[in-house]
């Protein structure tokens, strides 16, 4: 993490040294889906990933380096939610299935460095998470997880790769997609210490060591930017849109 942030700082002094700069403001929606990866469910037949859908929203602010690079910066707040469906003994030498699901609000900043080029992007940075009333339930109401076994925050990175839509020298509407991934385990100590793996702690599923819990998303955006203004002339800020007012 240390090394993408460094990276980041050395792109933006040596583009804002060598560049004419400009600013724009926008907002940004995206829906999907996410889910948890732990390496103890592969291959586990008592074990199975389950999907949910994620959707975040907010605002962001970009400090534009001529017509290509930039830097993002993006603060969003959502949804997202994942479990497992889970083989369960009945105790009569048969099995019967169990859904877990957790659900959590979602506080997201992240820091992405931005190619623009005519009507398509690409970007990539780190990102910090806060989860928000995590809640882990099975659909019997069998078992809740409590919220301190969640950490507080979580690092990752974020890829995203997309084009502009419509729009002028000063609006403009973008689509693309996102991928979201934490390498930070979203499992506190609290919940390590209780041998709380995102599954019925009540069955023991013959693990040989913790594995983290990693949350991992996967977007489709719509993004609307204005551009505040330019500290060199208009023709840094000139964009190639599939339609243009």
């Amino acid at each position: 993490m240390k090394k993408i942030n460094l990276l980041l700082l050395s792109l933006t002094l040596t583009l804002f040294s060598n560049a004419q700069t400009w600013f724009d403001i926008g907002a940004r929606g995206s829906v999907g889906t996410s889910f948890w990866i732990n390496s103890n469910t592969y291959g586990s037949s008592a074990l199975s990933p389950r999907f949910d859908v994620s959707w975040g929203a907010g605002a962001r602010v970009g400090i534009n380096f001529g017509e290509g690079p930039g830097i993002v910066l993006e603060g969003l707040y959502g949804q997202h939610g994942a479990g497992y469906k889970q083989q369960m003994d009945d105790g009569n030498g048969g099995t019967y299935e169990l859904k877990r699901k957790s659900k959590m609000g979602l506080a997201e900043a992240n820091v992405l460095f931005r190619w623009l080029k005519n009507s398509t992007y690409v970007e990539i940075g780190p990102s910090f998470a806060f989860p928000l009333n995590p809640r882990d339930i099975d659909d019997n109401g069998m078992y809740e997880a409590p919220a301190n076994y969640f950490n507080k925050i979580m690092y990752g990175a974020q890829f995203g790769l997309g084009g502009l839509i419509v729009g002028n020298e000063r609006v403009g509407l973008m689509l693309g997609f996102k991928v979201n991934y934490n390498f930070s385990d979203l499992i506190s100590n609290d919940g390590q210490n209780a041998n709380y793996q995102m599954v019925n702690p009540s069955n023991d599923w013959g693990f040989n060591e913790y594995k983290g819990t990693h949350p991992l998303s996967v977007q489709l955006c719509l993004e609307v930017n204005y551009s505040l203004g330019y500290l060199v002339k208009a023709r840094c800020g000139k964009r190639t849109y599939l339609m243009s007012f």
